[in-house]
């Protein structure tokens, strides 16, 4: 299965949209150009990907490649980037690369905003 969903702290997005469930768990549902220059922040937000052996390479590595390449407006990284899997260690992507990746027990803190999962067929390793 290819693609990926990700979730924040009270929000989400899905198919172009992003959710936000504010304090009270009033609802709004905005399109994600609004939000993104609605919202602005000065901190990297710290996203982690979460993989697995067999994983599709391209939902890894398109959606790792643009939150890299986003900048803050004083030029800084706009993410902290964090690729994860369940004991750490090298990882095989169903294309044959290996990719590094730490322990999840290692990143899950109160510090993550985002968590990314990956693509595949976790079934076929």
């Amino acid at each position: 299965m290819l693609g990926f969903f990700f979730a924040e702290r009270d929000s989400f997005y899905q198919a172009g949209i992003y959710y936000d469930f504010g304090a009270g768990g009033e609802h709004k549902k905005r399109m994600t150009s609004k939000s993104a220059k609605s919202e602005t922040t000065q901190r990297a937000r710290k996203i982690v990907f979460v993989i697995f052996d067999q994983v599709k390479l391209l939902d890894i590595a398109g959606p790792l490649q643009v939150f890299s390449d986003a900048r803050l407006a004083d030029g800084g990284s706009a993410y902290d980037l964090v690729v994860a899997s369940e004991l750490g260690g090298a990882v095989a992507t169903d294309s044959g690369m290996v990719l590094a990746s730490q322990a999840l027990s290692d990143v899950l803190d109160a510090d993550v905003d985002t968590l990314l999962v990956a693509g595949g067929d976790p079934l076929c390793s």
